[in-house]
Order: C-alpha cells, then structure tokens, then sequence
C-alpha cells in the first residue's frame, strides 16, 4: 500500500504470488483510510486506487476462489464501514499500471518487496493453484512423451 503520508508492507511469505499482494494491499489500504477517517469525521468517501482489475474483481465479490481470505476481510471491513454511516461511501478503480500515475510505480515495488516477506501463512490458495498447475502440465508432457 502507498500513499505520500503511509507506506506499508504486509508480508505473506515467499509462496506468495504478486495477486495475493494486490489484495492484501486493498485490505491495507481500507484498514488505513478506515482509520484516518474514523479520526476525521467531515471525511466520508474512500477511494481506493488498484492496476490489478482480478484484485478489484474479487474484493468486491468474495465468492470462494483464489485470493478468498483477502477478499473476505477486505469485503467485511467495507461493509461494516458503510454500514457504520450512510453517508460513507466507497470507490475502487482501475489505474493503468507502469504509466509514471504518481504513487503507482513505489505501490507496485512495494507490492513486489511483500511477496517475500515473512508470513504466518504456509501458502496462498493462488501459489497452490498455480504450483498444482505447473507440477500438472510437467507431468502431462512427461507422459505425452514416454508414451509416444
């Protein structure tokens, strides 16, 4: 997460893919502004800036899938907000990435650094996912050939 005022990194540890980061990010972000504007009542709108489209997608729809927990948290902290006011509201939008947008380029190093930070997590779904994957088509072509 990036703004001029608040750096973080969130670790999730080295199986962690840059998604799992762009979500955690979000989560971050939210938990940051959540608090700022608890602090700073004539503030009621968050807005909230990603160059992960898959990242807004399921922050927003934390159906089961890859990304779930993060999803899952980012979901219940926004709606609890929301609900707290109904003048609170919310916006997350696309922002094109590596396009010198002020803040994105330090959020993206940033993002990247987390990936391998120490996590309390053992892997995400998304590195699982994709190490099944990879450990699938391995042995896939490794049978296409024997058997040829």
């Amino acid at each position: 997460m990036y703004c001029d005022q608040v750096h973080r990194k969130l670790g999730l540890g080295g199986s962690a893919e840059v998604y799992d980061t762009e979500l955690a990010g979000l989560v971050t972000g939210l938990s940051e502004f959540i608090s700022f504007v608890n602090q700073h009542p004539e503030v009621y709108h968050i807005q909230l800036y990603a160059d992960n489209i898959s990242a807004i997608s399921i922050a927003s729809n934390p159906k089961p899938q890859q990304g779930q927990l993060m999803a899952y948290i980012f979901y219940q902290k926004a709606l609890r907000w929301l609900d707290s006011s109904p003048h609170h509201h919310l916006s997350i939008s696309w922002s094109p990435g590596h396009t010198k947008i002020r803040g994105n380029e330090k959020a993206d190093k940033l993002v990247k650094e987390a990936a391998n930070l120490q996590s309390q997590f053992n892997t995400t779904t998304t590195s699982a996912s994709h190490r099944a994957h990879e450990y699938m088509l391995t042995k896939w072509k490794w049978i296409w050939i024997w058997r040829n």
